[in-house]
Formats: C-alpha cells, structure tokens, sequence
C-alpha cells in the first residue's frame, strides 16, 4: 500500500468493538459447569464455584448468526467508506480456532461452497467488481505476514523477509513497499489470497500439524473512486493468544516471545488510541512498539480515516476458554475505553435476528476489566 495518509491534525477514529461466538463443532468438549452465553450486548462466563465474568460490547453476534448477517450488519459500512475514499480498519481478535479465519474469509474451499458461506472479504470484493467503472476505476489487494516482528510480501515473486516501513510525511502512520495486485474478478481475488497462504504454509512448514500460524495477516483491498480518491480497506487477523511453551512444553518456540510481546503492544496501542484525542502532556500512544502498531497509526489517526472494527472471537470450547476469556476482556477494555471518550452513535434498529448492536451507556461500563495479558 503506497499511498500515504494526508497530513492529519489529531483526529483519532472511533473503535467499535463487537464480538462473535463461535457454536460448539463436533467433537469439542464442551462441560456442564462452564457456559458462554449473551443476552442483548452482554457475553457472559459461568463457571461453577466462580463469580460470573460479564463483558460488555458495541455489537453481539451470537452462535446462531451466518455470514450474512454479519456482512449487512457492518459491511455496508465498510463499503461505503471504501467508496468515498476513506480508509477503514477491521481487526480479528482471539484465540487458536475460535473462527477468525472462517469470519474473514471461510478457507475451507472457497470456490466449491455456496457464497452463503463466503466471510466478509470475499462479500465486500464481489460487491466492489460488481460496481461500473464510473464508480470504481482500479480495485488492488495487497497481503503482509507479520512475523518476528518482520513484514513479508506473500504476493511478491522474490519474497523480501524485511520490507521497511516508511514515515508518511504527515507523520501521522507508516508506508511499507508491497506489491499492490489487480482483482478484475472474485476469482482472481481467490487466487491471490490462496497464493499467499500457500507461501506461509510452506514457511511455516516446521510447526506441528495442529498448530496454526503463528503470525499476523494484513490483507488490504485498495480502490480509486470515480473522483480520484484512495480508498484502504485492511483486514488484519491476528494470531492466536498463544503463550511460547503452548505447542512444546518442554521447550518454547522461537517466536513465542515476540507474539506476546506483540500482541500485548496492540493490546496497548488501541486502549490508548480509543480513549479520544491525545492531549499535550496527558496521554501517549505507543505507535512505535511494534511493526503491526505503526501500520495501524495509517487508519487510526487522519482526517480520512473511519471509524476501526476490532471483532473478537470467543469459543465455546472447554480446552480454549482460557483465551476466550482473555479475549472477552481484551474486548470490554477497549469497549469501555471508546465509551468513557464519546458515547456510541444511535445504531439502527434493524440489525439482523440475534445480532444485538445499540448504543450503549457509558454509565453502564463501571471501571474496565483487569490487563488482559496478566495471566501470560
């Protein structure tokens, strides 16, 4: 993605934080004594002998909700702010199979399933070469792995390991040299993205098979509206909450470390960054902690930049409801952050069955929850 911000004041763009529920799949253990349910905006962890865990979000999508009904509850939005020219930032969070993947892009065999089960990229791309060309002139995809802290072109014929992120002139977020791709088609969308993850399986190839990647991804559509202004719509799924001794007790993965480090750096960077304008003096934002954080200064701060999605994924698996929880309180922080900066705007009232999204009262947050990363 080339094309820099404008110079900015100190806007900062609003963050709404939803979360979905994955349903239990066959042969997950699922125990009597442990429940994740929602009511209204609310996720809610019982565990017998414990107090309740309650968390509160912008936007619920519960266990029963499909793809499309999560698409037209938030992906008008992102189109439109795609089509003026705005750049739009929606953010994957949660733990290992918690349904990220199938969220964003549903891997399992694109191509030979009904689009009802497309995620919300394949949708927004259709829809945008569906546009004439008075609307839309020229639709990219560009696509980062973030690993070690090292962003890589998937895409790129001659993979570079390192590329250098570049200080807008602005100073308002970084530009990183990755080869921007034409999509005439949604299958040639389909082609570059399984491209892409061709290469990360092969680089990745030494990890254990039940292990899934242990990186960030960046996946950028970029578009030139009929008024000559670039959009940036980013997709970043980030990697799973694990810890370094996860995959081998016995000895930690080499990149164990910097995936802490680096999620607990976003983990910062959007806490800091939802709690309204930086004042002189008052409040800093960790931009600079990580390459993931310094790509994401580009759609957070600017005049063109829209308001920021995190989507966190939460599992009703027994063996994974350590990271949901981890996950759920990520989320609620940041939720409550957004909320004591400006109240959410009215949200309409004809969201999807069983998708609840209103506009909650910051009365209601109380004090945020506990640092999510605490127990790593």
């Amino acid at each position: 993605f080339s094309h820099p911000c404008e110079p900015s004041g100190p806007l900062m763009a609003r963050i709404n934080v939803g979360v979905r529920l994955r349903p239990p799949l066959p042969g997950e253990v699922i125990h009597d004594n442990i429940q994740l349910s929602y009511v209204d905006r609310h996720a809610t962890v019982r565990h017998d002998g414990f107090e309740p865990k309650r968390f509160f979000f912008d936007a619920v999508f519960g266990p029963s909700i499909v793809q499309t009904a999560v698409h037209r509850s938030v992906g008008a939005q992102w189109m439109s702010e795609l089509m003026q020219g705005r750049n739009s930032l929606v953010l994957l969070f949660g733990g290992v199979g918690s349904g990220k993947s199938h969220t964003l892009f549903n891997v399992n065999d694109p191509l030979a399933t009904s689009d009802e089960d497309w995620g919300l990229m394949p949708r927004i791309v259709a829809e945008l070469v569906a546009q004439s060309q008075d609307c839309v002139r020229s639709i990219t995809l560009s696509f980062l792995q973030i690993h070690n802290d090292n962003a890589i072109d998937v895409l790129e014929d001659r993979i570079v390991q390192n590329l250098m992120l570049k200080e807008d002139e602005g100073g308002r977020g970084c530009t990183v040299d990755a080869s921007e791709h034409t999509v005439s088609t949604l299958a040639s969308f389909f082609e570059l993205v399984d491209r892409g993850y061709s290469y990360m399986h092969r680089a990745q190839a030494w990890l254990p098979s039940r292990q899934t990647n242990r990186s960030h991804q960046m996946l950028t559509l970029s578009t030139l509206n009929g008024h000559g202004e670039w959009g940036r719509l980013s997709f970043v799924e980030m990697a799973g909450l694990e810890g370094p001794y996860q995959t081998t007790p016995s000895t930690p993965l080499p990149d164990g470390k910097w995936l802490q480090a680096s999620l607990h750096a976003v983990d910062n960077v959007l806490c800091s960054a939802a709690a309204g304008p930086v004042k002189s003096g008052e409040r800093f934002v960790p931009w600079r902690q990580s390459s993931l954080t310094r790509l994401l200064q580009a759609y957070l701060v600017g005049p063109r930049s829209a308001p920021a999605w995190v989507l966190v994924h939460a599992s009703p698996d027994a063996c994974g409801l350590g990271d949901s929880v981890l996950a759920l309180q990520f989320g609620h922080r940041l939720c409550a952050a957004t909320h004591r900066a400006a109240p959410a705007p009215p949200m309409p009232d004809s969201a999807p069955s069983g998708v609840t999204a209103r506009a909650p009262s910051p009365a209601r947050h109380g004090r945020p929850a506990q640092p999510v990363w605490e127990r790593l």
